[in-house]
């Protein structure tokens, strides 16, 4: 898994000069930091926000490549407000990535101790996995709801994939503007996407995936580091997994 990773981060900095050329046609989108809110611990691969609670996947894997036992995760739960924080039980395997809420469940990626990709759903109170479809790519990453699919990154394709929960096929394939793509968000208009390579936050049209705008660097800079996002509603939860720190992120429309 380590040697995988490298050779894509290797093919992501030689991508890296034409990124720079794309980035530089992209109109600069003004945000500001509002709110950060202390972790317990680093290693955040997935995060999910409502009703006032963060929840987080939380694996002891801090970069891009590591061995595939650093990605065992838990489910923790931490309250935005107070930075109460609590653990809940999992099932869950190995290789995990990508946080979503849908149907009552959240959703995560994993490779299912390396056998195949695959997409748990899990219960949210109690962390167990109650259901695994078939995920997709090799290298998945953030997963995002838009109310009807399910939609994961996959750092090798890419892409992003349109994934139907009732039986786990894959029914789009969407290229997106990051050449590592780590988080994926959907605000009900439009798709999020982390950069890994370029350390920047693509805004992406909901219709075709083209890029129509980047989060100035001041508010978002993250090269090199695997970053969860999420959409509370109202603006856009960030969190590295080199950081024990999550940020709200208001975009000045």
């Amino acid at each position: 898994m380590r040697t995988l990773v490298s050779i894509f981060l290797i093919l992501a900095a030689h991508a890296s000069v034409a990124a720079a050329a794309d980035l530089a046609s992209l109109p600069r989108l003004d945000a500001a930091r509002t709110t950060s809110v202390a972790l317990p611990q680093t290693g955040v691969r997935g995060i999910q926000v409502s009703g006032g609670q963060l929840r987080l996947l939380a694996t002891q894997n801090t970069s891009l490549g590591a061995p595939e036992e650093t990605y065992r995760a838990s489910i923790l739960i931490v309250d935005a407000n107070s930075g109460d924080s609590r653990t809940l039980s999992t099932e869950i395997d190995s290789y995990e990535s990508g946080l979503a809420m849908a149907g009552g469940f959240l959703w995560s990626g994993g490779s299912l101790l390396g056998t195949r990709e695959g997409l748990y759903q899990i219960r949210p109170s109690d962390g167990q996995v109650v259901n695994t479809l078939p995920g997709s790519g090799v290298h998945p990453g953030g997963l995002a709801y838009d109310g009807d699919y399910m939609w994961q990154v996959d750092a090798n394709a890419r892409k992003m994939f349109r994934i139907d929960l009732e039986d786990g096929k894959i029914s789009r394939k969407v290229p997106t503007p990051a050449f590592y793509p780590t988080g994926l968000a959907f605000d009900g208009r439009s798709f999020w996407c982390a950069d890994a390579s370029t350390g920047r936050l693509y805004r992406m049209k909901a219709g075709n995936g083209e890029a129509d705008g980047v989060v100035r660097q001041e508010a978002f800079y993250y090269p090199g580091e695997f970053v969860s996002v999420a959409f509370d509603g109202g603006a856009l939860w960030v969190v590295s997994a080199s950081e024990a720190t999550a940020h709200r992120i208001e975009i000045l429309r």
